[in-house]
């Protein structure tokens, strides 16, 4: 073999099997990186948030909260009929440390008899979107206990259940 084609490898050569064996191993490890994340979810801290909502003064009875962590994770528990929610994120874990915007759905259910009516949101819709709903919150390492107050005339705000009530 001389020198200009030595990397040239033929069906017959005794290094192909070597090549296939070495590009293999790279292809796996590339893939196992790419599936498992380098340190994954596990390492980034979180805490848990719980708290209460209420819409004019009064328990909100329905819908759901949301955090945005500024990394894009989220995480979103189900309003009780009392207002009282704790958050999860989609891996069963708690919330995102940090700054997140906080948003809230509430949607009133169409007429069971007309199957072309849409849901009807029972509060102001920019509250249901994260950039646009103008409450933000500091999830904190050692939990969270948050009052979420939404007002019919837009405005919102988030508080701790110390200072809010």
């Amino acid at each position: 073999m001389t020198p200009a084609n030595r990397w040239i490898l033929s069906p017959g050569d005794a290094n192909l099997a070597s090549w296939r064996y070495w590009c293999a191993v790279v292809f796996l490890s590339a893939a196992v990186f790419t599936l498992l994340g380098c340190g994954g979810q596990g390492g980034d801290p979180s805490a848990p948030v719980s708290g209460r909502v209420t819409f004019d003064g009064k328990p909100l009875t329905a819908g759901e909260v949301i955090f945005v962590a500024e990394t894009g994770k989220r995480s979103k528990g189900n309003i009780s009929a009392d207002g009282v929610f704790r958050l999860a994120s989609p891996s069963g874990g708690d919330s995102p440390v940090g700054p997140s915007y906080v948003c809230v759905t509430a949607l009133q259910p169409a007429p069971s008899g007309d199957r072309y009516a849409a849901p009807v949101s029972l509060i102001p819709a920019r509250f249901g979107q994260p950039e646009h709903s103008g409450m933000t919150w500091d999830v904190q390492p050692d939990g969270n206990q948050v009052l979420i107050e939404l007002f019919s005339n837009g405005r919102g705000r988030v508080s701790s259940m110390a200072e809010g009530g």
